[in-house]
């Protein structure tokens, strides 16, 4: 429950009901036992919200220290490109996104982001990484189910996956329209630090506002400026 008051802020009780799959009077039930716990806030006119004891939730939890430096770096360049950028890290075939300028962007239309988990063939962030990781390492992620939306790709997806990132090595950075977010579109680079990949940063914008060539003009050199400048400030921290 807490996770979809946090995707949609604005939800009615129906409709958080229906994101986590159960009746409106459970709904009911679990907001005000989380009322009770201090987690969440009834207002005057019955309206359920957030409240600021959800922060606790996160205090034993240890991040590495590279990650306050690269949220520094994200945010400016979130504030350069207008349009919401974010910080992937590789976890068993998936790219899961550890920080993220959406909440702080006024071209965003998802909340929410932070902590999801994606198929790394799927995602622009997830094959920059599959191109320039080890080759041992690409292949076992490559033979792992969790790579692809429907399970175990095929012997053709994955002689087609190679020459894709073939492309992405010789290119720097790699693209997507559609997929997984219909209607947006993503460029993304890698950042690299003594030959490995750290993470991967990505900008998504809508696809309707923005060609996927004028994306790549304006987007690609300030992301790239962004990875050599987050590897620089990082050689010494990791």
């Amino acid at each position: 429950m807490l996770q979809a008051m946090n995707s949609n802020p604005r939800a009615s009780v129906t409709e958080l009901a229906r994101s986590i799959d159960v009746p409106r009077s459970t709904a009911y039930r679990l907001l005000d036992t989380l009322v009770g716990l201090g987690f969440v806030s009834l207002s005057a006119t019955g309206g359920y919200s957030l409240s600021a004891q959800v922060r606790t939730l996160s205090d034993g939890f240890i991040d590495e220290a590279w990650l306050g430096p690269a949220w520094e770096e994200l945010v400016r360049l979130g504030e350069q490109l207008v349009w919401p950028v974010s910080l992937f890290t590789c976890e068993a075939a998936t790219m899961v996104i550890r920080r993220t300028t959406h909440e702080l962007s006024t071209m965003s239309i998802d909340y929410g982001m932070s902590g999801r988990r994606l198929p790394i063939t799927e995602t622009a962030a997830g094959r920059c990484y599959l191109a320039f990781c080890p080759e041992g390492e690409r292949r076992l992620i490559l033979d792992m189910p969790a790579a692809y939306i429907g399970g175990q790709g095929t012997r053709l997806e994955r002689m087609a996956m190679e020459e894709k990132l073939e492309s992405v090595r010789a290119r720097g950075f790699d693209t997507r329209l559609g997929g997984l977010v219909a209607k947006t579109g993503s460029v993304a680079v890698p950042v690299i630090i003594n030959d490995k990949v750290l993470c991967c940063t990505s900008v998504i914008f809508i696809a309707s506002a923005l060609s996927l060539d004028r994306a790549v003009a304006e987007f690609e050199l300030p992301m790239k400026a962004f990875a050599d400048r987050l590897s620089a400030r990082l050689i010494d921290v990791t």
